[in-house]
């Protein structure tokens, strides 16, 4: 017979449905490392399966189903109470997933604490946290080493940007369980060379002890020094100075020796002197300036007042200044609307018509002058009229004759008028040759 109390924990194991292995919803295995890790993970997730089955059921008191039983199929069956049951031996051996499991474990343990270490910070001991605040930190990262002394102390664990109107920038210190310090320390900040590296480090006047030193978690009071203050120390300048200062002083003596120095015929003091001169001059050409402004005052009013006129006369033909304007604009408006083209397509074809007509005026010059020509070689009626002198004489001669005929018409018509009897023309004949006589 089985007991009782076996058969309950045979029903709690058949309804826990407990799976050998889980399988995790990984999509993507873009190389053989993620791969392996994944496979190292369920290794490991495999053997944490079994080896809590085995713990669950094979604690000591617990019996098996005999020696074939098998776990990893969930197959948590009844069987017949004629079944003899068998204390379970434990599995020794260990499968490879297994150990990658463990290994890939280790490794990240160990990855993890090398990162920290390396920022400063040791993940295996305890450490204590102040808080400082800055205006700010230009560029100052976590991981950046904390000094007293010169001594590495601790490291920044964390910068942040408060959102405030100053813009505040918090810094978390992380340092060393075993370091005491004052509440009073100072942590400035300050630059390890000229490439931009940033150390902090913790000033303060004497050790602490009791309920003077500060606790984790405290404020402590921020100090900022650009590149200049963390190359040289303030009694450094002071010391710099003071020596800079004497320096000065002996060289603005020996310029004072040799620029007021009347004697001195150096260069620089013959220029002096020349500058001198020369302000002399300058003030003496301004007095005469001055004068002559005043004499000539008067003209200066009247040349005001005339440009005071024509400015109120511009003023007073405001309007028709504005209308001037006006109808310009209005012109050239009209001239730029205006068909400029066709213009000048008529332009060119007037000018085109014009150079036809001087072609023409041309030829009837040149045959002009041929004519003239031809006359003045005699040729031709006109020719012959201008150049034969016997011609010329008898046109002369019928013209003489032609005005002593025309002349006599006038003065006796009655000789070649129609008469009715020859004795009246005998009778006005005599009356001429008596008035005549």
């Amino acid at each position: 017979m089985i007991p009782d109390t076996l058969l309950k924990s045979y029903k709690k194991a058949n309804s826990l449905s407990i799976k050998p292995a889980i399988s995790l919803p990984w999509k993507k295995r873009s190389s053989r490392a993620k791969h392996l890790k994944i496979k190292a993970l369920r290794g490991l997730l495999s053997w944490l399966t079994k080896a809590g089955s085995a713990l669950a059921w094979n604690w000591p008191g617990r019996y098996r189903a005999g020696p074939n039983f098998d776990y990893s199929e969930n197959n948590y069956s009844f069987l017949p109470k004629q079944a003899t049951f068998a204390p379970l031996k434990p599995n020794t051996a260990m499968s490879n997933e297994v150990k990658v499991g463990i290994l890939a474990i280790v490794a990240l343990a160990v990855s993890y604490w090398g990162y920290k270490f390396i920022l400063g910070s040791n993940v295996l001991l305890k450490s204590n946290t102040y808080t400082v605040y800055y205006p700010q930190v230009d560029r100052m990262q976590v991981g950046t080493q904390v000094f007293i002394n010169g001594v590495t102390v601790g490291s920044v664990a964390d910068v942040s940007l408060l959102n405030d109107i100053d813009r505040t920038v918090k810094v978390v210190l992380d340092l060393n369980p075993d370091m005491t310090i004052p509440k009073d320390t100072r942590a400035v900040i300050v630059s390890t060379g000229f490439m931009g590296g940033k150390a902090v480090l913790l000033e303060y006047d004497k050790p602490c002890s009791g309920d003077d030193c500060a606790q984790s978690g405290d404020t402590l009071e921020g100090v900022y020094k650009d590149l200049l203050g963390s190359m040289v120390g303030e009694d450094a300048v002071a010391d710099y100075m003071s020596i800079v200062q004497k320096g000065l002083n002996n060289v603005l003596d020996s310029l004072n020796a040799a620029l007021l120095s009347e004697d001195s015929g150096s260069p620089v003091a013959e220029a002096v002197r020349n500058l001198n001169q020369t302000l002399a001059n300058l003030n003496s050409s301004t007095g005469q300036l001055d004068r002559m402004l005043r004499a000539s005052s008067g003209n200066i009013q009247g040349s005001l007042k005339n440009v005071e006129a024509i400015t109120a006369n511009l003023q007073a033909n405001n309007e028709k200044i504005s209308a001037i304007l006006s109808n310009a604009d209005s012109l050239s408006s009209q001239l730029v609307a205006a068909d400029l083209q066709a213009t000048i397509a008529e332009v060119n074809a007037t000018i085109a018509q014009l150079k036809g007509t001087l072609a023409k005026t041309d030829s009837a010059l040149g045959n002009v002058n041929g004519i003239v020509e031809s006359i003045g070689a005699g040729e031709g009626s006109l020719g012959k009229l201008i150049k034969d002198e016997a011609l010329y004489q008898n046109l002369n001669d019928v013209s003489r004759k032609a005005d002593s005929l025309i002349t006599d018409f006038q003065d006796r018509p009655y000789r070649y008028m129609p008469l009715k009897s020859r004795r009246k023309v005998e009778k006005y004949d005599r009356q001429d040759a008596a008035s005549s006589n």
